[in-house]
């Protein structure tokens, strides 16, 4: 049986930080051999902008800050249609 690092399905992570317009610092739960680790990991948001003008990236970044930096956020993985 192998135990996955990923955040659990249907659990919230914590946003630990925004790091930049399109990425941010997470934290969660996940537990290895009965135990409860805290796991750190920085994942990329999918769709928020592909922009690199300053004055967008720093009005992007201040709005992530503002509503998701340190809250509890539920993440899913957007169908990707190639």
């Amino acid at each position: 049986m192998q135990i996955s690092d990923e955040p659990e399905d249907g659990k919230s992570v914590w946003i630990e930080s925004v790091l930049d317009e399109n990425s941010v610092k997470i934290s969660y739960i996940i537990q290895k051999g009965g135990e409860n680790i805290i796991t750190l990991r920085n994942i990329y948001l999918f769709g928020i902008i592909d922009d690199t003008e300053n004055c967008v990236e720093r009005t992007s970044t201040d709005f992530l800050r503002k509503f998701i930096e340190h809250k509890y956020v539920y993440l899913s993985t957007p169908g990707i249609d190639c």
